[in-house]
């Protein structure tokens, strides 16, 4: 019986060939999507999922107060936390510590290479994660000063393919450090990113380095816990623990610190530094996917309720010969079923047509061959399963419910209830359709005012160095002066960071308070302001020639209001000795559009008397050969050292590069929809069309002319299409307020966008609806009226 309906299956698809085509183009580019949008949350879902007894592992986050009040929250602590929560506390089984990432200069022979994300990381690594090791002993490695791992992509770039154990490399031409081991780089869904390890051991025979309770914030900790251990029973202990080593001398200050457990598999979703973003962007494509799926069931349920008046005799006869209602719903579901999953099979070869292009907008990879595999056949079973009973549920019942008499005078295809339904389904499809449109328009108008908004500096045509050693470092004046030698080179600065992701904070106490207050610094130059085109609002700049000013600072109008200062200048804040106030300068957003600008001071005198980078501003004519100067410069000072910069606007960039992605993404659906909808709605005029044929030849034998025959059919879809923008436009204004919410500094919702959604809905509406109306309009209404 199974095999009988799914013949009868494909003869009906054979045999309506344009409806079935119809049917599964649109249901295989919802499959498509679906299966997209399920690889991107799986792929986010999965970071660091490969480590063994994941569930024992953690990491140690520390919330830091002043006076009661949160300032903030962040793994990176001091190194002392670890060793004592092992000493301590029973149930921590083991820990380990890495540093924050750092970048230096790789020396071998003759060969010097620039590598980011070094880090440092203690003996006990491998107790806790499973990064694989490709050569080297996992138990004996990251144990003596001056050792360390490196992973086989920084082998390869480093030796070729000659074996590196046992070989040295000079890191930041200080000191030499031995090959122990080639570790496998790790792979993208990590959220720990390293290329070479060094042995925490090392730091202890750095005297440049603090390694107690009190400072050198630098360094995450991660334990283990024994079995079976609530994590809970860690945080009650906390208290008491982080008095005995810290808050008591903190105390008197009104500071405090509480740390608390993160799961290791949660924090890429819940404790990433953008897990905000992420955990937004799965919610939105998981809607967006259900709801473009959602338009292709539609399609199909209005499709084959709309050509229902075609199988009225076949389902008369039927039931003459004794097929009962459930035999024939059986029938409609099967032949659902069947479409779906030819469908399915279109679906997956448009996924992998789109993968790169995905993977390109994305920046890494979602899809490889483990793709393939019986979890991935039976999830698709099973939604194309679920797609067909939903897709075929309304047909099946629907058709089946007339009796014998009306199925075989196909009397059920008329009256106003089923065209009611139709209607209200086609409403639905570009309800969805306008939204997500909408929607794009606004992201994207978000997007422009990220690129274009007045930043309080100028970031464009400045060209940034970095200065990776303490030997460059301290040639800053050097490279300064012969870079002014250049004739294009406007202006050039050197300072600790650089304004476009925020600068580092550090405590300060302001006069009249005794607490210490968390805000943001900047080290810097006196060309520091003209170099950014920064506005000084009251008193003075740094200037070479008063020594006094090296203990100076400038203060942003946050930190005045934040503190209460109506007049700043000349007042004192206290950080190692006190600092007067020399000057206020305008607001400017050194950190992500995300946040509000915070209390910034900028300091003439960095640590250790180092600044880490150089800003160049160019003039914007002959950008590349201005480039080829300024390296043929650092090469004179440092032959040694490669030359390395980023334009300064391209980082601002990169730090929306999520969102850029997101909206690549939102479009790319949004589309989808639409065209999903159109068809739809091209499929249903046809058909319509093709109902009142013999009604269009009689209005034209009676003086109808072509605009007078396409009008009539096509006023009943644009006033569908209209209501649809009109449900569609509130629905969109909800979701980009709470999208733009994330944002402090937003554009405001204008209508436009909305005006402009509608408007590109009905026109393409008038070009699908008319290339099958004026077809109809322009025919023979000889014909016309001969039509059976």
């Amino acid at each position: 019986m199974i095999k009988n309906y799914f013949k009868i299956g494909i003869r009906n698809l054979l045999s309506n060939k344009f409806t079935s085509f119809v049917n599964i183009i649109g249901l295989s580019v919802g499959l498509a999507a679906v299966i997209m949008i399920a690889l991107y949350i799986r792929y986010e879902m999965s970071y660091d999922k490969f480590h063994r007894d994941i569930d024992r592992l953690y990491r140690v986050s520390i919330v830091h107060l002043s006076d009661g009040k949160q300032e903030y929250d962040s793994s990176v602590f001091t190194s002392g936390i670890g060793p004592a929560m092992k000493q301590d506390m029973a149930d921590v089984d083991d820990y380990t510590r890495i540093s924050i990432n750092h970048s230096a200069y790789i020396y071998y022979n003759d060969k010097t290479l620039r590598v980011n994300k070094i880090r440092y990381a203690d003996s006990t690594f491998f107790n806790l994660f499973s990064y694989e090791m490709v050569t080297g002993n996992p138990d004996r490695v990251l144990r003596k000063p001056k050792s360390i791992l490196i992973t086989d992509k920084m082998a390869a770039s480093i030796f070729g393919d000659v074996n590196s154990i046992g070989k040295s490399i000079r890191i930041d031409d200080r000191s030499d450090y031995m090959i122990e081991g080639i570790i496998k780089a790790p792979p993208e869904n990590s959220d720990i990113d390293f290329n070479i390890l060094v042995s925490f051991e090392s730091l202890y025979h750095d005297d440049r380095v603090y390694m107690g309770w009190q400072g050198g914030n630098q360094y995450i900790t991660y334990v283990k816990l024994a079995p079976d251990t609530n994590p809970n029973n860690i945080d009650a202990q906390f208290p008491e623990f982080m008095w005995k080593y810290i808050n008591k001398d903190m105390a008197v200050v009104g500071a405090k610190v509480e740390p608390y457990l993160q799961p290791v598999k949660d924090i890429h979703l819940y404790y990433n530094e953008k897990n905000e973003n992420i955990l937004t962007n799965i919610y939105i494509f998981t809607f967006i996917a259900f709801l473009i799926l959602l338009i292709a069931c539609i399609n199909y349920i209005n499709l084959n309720t709309a050509h229902a008046g075609k199988r009225g005799k076949e389902i008369g006869v039927r039931k003459l010969l004794g097929a009962n209602k459930t035999g024939l719903i059986k029938q409609f579901l099967a032949e659902s079923i069947l479409t779906v999953t030819i469908a399915s099979v279109f679906s997956v070869l448009l996924v992998e047509i789109a993968t790169p292009l995905v993977n390109n907008i994305l920046g890494r990879e979602l899809i490889h061959n483990s793709y393939y595999n019986l979890d991935f056949v039976l999830i698709l079973a099973g939604i194309v399963l679920l797609v067909g009973i939903i897709g075929g549920s309304y047909p099946a019942f629907y058709l089946s419910s007339f009796g014998i008499v009306k199925t075989i005078k196909g009397v059920f295809i008329s009256g106003k209830s089923k065209s009611t339904a139709r209607n209200i389904m086609v409403v639905l499809q570009f309800v969805i359709s306008v939204s997500l449109i909408t929607c794009t328009f606004l992201i994207s108008d978000q997007l422009d005012f990220i690129k274009n908004k007045d930043l309080g500096f100028d970031k464009e045509n400045v060209v940034v160095i970095p200065l990776n050693n303490s030997d460059i470092m301290s040639k800053s004046e050097i490279i300064k002066e012969r870079m002014r030698t250049i004739p294009s080179v406007v202006d050039v600065s050197a300072s600790s960071d650089v304004p476009y992701n925020g600068f580092t904070s550090n405590g300060y106490i302001h006069e009249g308070q005794s607490i210490a207050q968390m805000i943001h610094v900047v080290d810097a130059d006196e060309e520091f302001l003209s170099t950014y085109k920064i506005e000084l609002l009251t008193g003075e700049n740094f200037k070479k020639e008063i020594s006094s000013d090296d203990d100076g600072y400038l203060i942003n109008e946050a930190c005045a209001k934040s503190i209460g200062w109506a007049n700043p200048i000349g007042k004192i804040i206290e950080r190692n000795g006190p600092h007067k106030v020399i000057g206020v300068i305008k607001d400017f957003n050194y950190a992500s559009l995300h946040n509000n600008i915070e209390p910034l001071i900028i300091t003439n005198k960095p640590w250790r008397n180092l600044h880490s980078r150089v800003s160049i501003r160019l003039n914007s004519a002959s950008l590349p050969a201005t480039l080829e100067e300024i390296e043929e410069a650092w090469n004179e000072i440092n032959p040694s050292t490669p030359f390395e910069y980023f334009f300064l606007d391209d980082a601002f960039n990169e730090v929306y590069k999520s969102e850029y992605e997101f909206h690549n993404l939102f479009s790319a659906f949004s589309t989808l929809g639409i065209f999903i909808a159109l068809l739809g709605l091209f499929s249903l005029v046809s058909f319509n069309t093709e109902n009142r044929t013999k009604e269009i030849g009689i209005r034209k034998v009676l003086g109808a002319n072509t605009q007078c025959i396409v009008g009539l059919l096509t006023v009943e879809f644009l006033s569908l299409v209209a209501i649809s923008n009109i449900i569609a436009w509130p629905l969109a204004y909800y979701f980009i307020h709470k999208w733009l919410h994330e944002f402090a500094f937003r554009v405001d919702i204008d209508i436009w966008a909305f005006l402009l959604s509608g408007l590109l809905t009905m026109l393409v509406a008038v070009v699908t609806i008319s290339v099958k109306a004026i077809r109809a309009a322009a025919a023979n209404p000889v014909k016309l009226l001969r039509y059976e």
